[in-house]
């Protein structure tokens, strides 16, 4: 960094997007608030992030097992080994990893991919909730995990799913490459792409609908 500023421009820096550099040097930084980088290291509460950081995006391969309590926004990108983020302050949170631990009770915004280890989720005020390429029952997960605030949810999943309840009626919902048994959901807007039931009922009089977008039929 010090080669492409001097010191006093790194001083006066309140947001840096740089996704492709390893930033070794945060001293300069004092001013930041929004950082966009790529790292090779693991990320603990003791990673020398600015204090003044409250959105951060990191790209990273290595587990991500704490936070700190000036970030309101967390984006973890390149499949991470594991997540493990306690926070009171944390607002929202993007992850893509193997395992997860989110024990974030002031969460409004949660977006997960590529969980297929273990899942641990203490988030009961989230209104946003996006799963993309899950491997658990989403019935399973959104009855057991509670979200009594969900109002908008996104699912994008390839592999097939025995069954989608959604217990309370939501604003929005969107259903993208899935294969469902059954669904039982209620949403003002129901927004549906490349989806169809993997054993539909005989005695259920069933309308195909070809999208154009892929070879998929969509029933309704």
């Amino acid at each position: 960094m010090r080669q492409l500023f001097t010191k006093s421009q790194m001083a006066q820096l309140v947001c840096l997007n740089a996704p492709g550099y390893h930033i070794l040097d945060f001293d300069p930084l004092v001013n930041l608030q929004e950082l966009h980088m790529t790292t090779d290291e693991d990320i603990t509460s003791t990673f020398p992030f600015p204090s003044s950081v409250v959105y951060l995006k990191v790209h990273t391969y290595r587990q991500v097992v704490g936070i700190f309590p000036h970030v309101k926004v967390l984006k973890i990108t390149g499949e991470s080994s594991r997540v493990k983020i306690r926070s009171s302050t944390l607002r929202e949170l993007e992850a893509s990893a193997k395992g997860v631990v989110v024990d974030c009770p002031q969460l409004t915004r949660l977006t997960l991919s590529g969980v297929w280890r273990n899942l641990y989720l203490n988030t009961p005020n989230v209104v946003f909730l996006e799963l993309n390429g899950f491997r658990y029952n989403y019935k399973k997960l959104l009855l057991e995990e509670k979200f009594p605030l969900l109002a908008h949810l996104s699912l994008n999943d390839y592999r097939a799913q025995d069954e989608l309840y959604i217990p309370q009626p939501l604003k929005s919902a969107k259903l993208s490459l899935l294969e469902l048994k059954s669904r039982t959901l209620t949403a003002d807007d129901v927004s549906i792409w490349c989806c169809k039931p993997s054993t539909p009922k005989a005695s259920r009089p069933i309308n195909p609908i070809q999208h154009p977008c892929c070879n998929s039929i969509v029933m309704i």
